[in-house]
């Protein structure tokens, strides 16, 4: 963790809603991506924090400190009245993001409580219809800077490179299954080492 006791006071706040896994699953996480590393599938890259990987839900950009209270009193009425129960997310393969560089893991099967959840924080927060909002698409960002994909042990170009197996790092577990119960309002912070989170508040996920 970066600290900078002497950075000056921040007028706006880069924000940001998010499901963030526990401990268990970041376990695994770290496991995946050790396998990445260890069969050469990726050429250069950057392995992103286990405390830092999460699913975005909704991104809201640079907002005002005076807003930061509005925010979460919003999402905790939208959390109370949702209905949205707890459920369960399969993350089942491997992706490519050429120009930004990214390889991540996704969802085959988004669960409608996930689309509902991250829909309804993005029509209450940043006020836009349903229609307006961009196309929601789950998925759990591995590694930064990538230049490219290589072949590897088990010939992983061979794939198309957003929807690459988990089969092919020779896993006995093809699938993460994560129980989600909660979703968090997430600050971002960029220092020259690197990019820190920091949860501001959490809401549990209770219809």
């Amino acid at each position: 963790m970066f600290t900078h006791q002497n950075a000056k006071k921040e007028s706006n706040l880069r924000l940001f809603f998010a499901i963030w896994p526990d401990n268990p699953l970041k376990n695994a996480l770290y496991r995946l991506q050790r396998d990445c590393i260890d069969q050469h599938i990726l050429r250069g890259g950057s392995k992103i924090a286990p405390d830092n990987l999460h699913i975005t839900l909704q991104f809201l950009g640079s907002q005002p400190v005076s807003r930061l209270h509005a925010l979460i009193d919003i999402a905790t009425v939208f959390a109370r009245h949702a209905e949205i129960s707890p459920f369960e997310l399969h993350l089942d393969h491997l992706g490519y993001w050429q120009k930004p560089r990214v390889l991540y893991l996704g969802v085959s099967k988004v669960p409608a409580s996930l689309s509902r959840l991250a829909a309804g924080l993005g029509q209450q927060t940043i006020l836009l219809p349903a229609e307006k909002l961009t196309k929601f698409n789950p998925h759990l960002s591995l590694f930064r800077k990538v230049a490219g994909l290589k072949s590897g042990d088990q010939n992983i170009t061979r794939f198309p490179p957003d929807c690459i197996p988990l089969s092919i790092l020779k896993r006995e577990i093809h699938t993460l299954s994560w129980q989600v119960e909660r979703f968090s309002l997430v600050q971002s912070f960029t220092y020259p080492e690197g990019v820190e989170y920091k949860i501001l508040h959490e809401w549990a996920l209770n219809g």
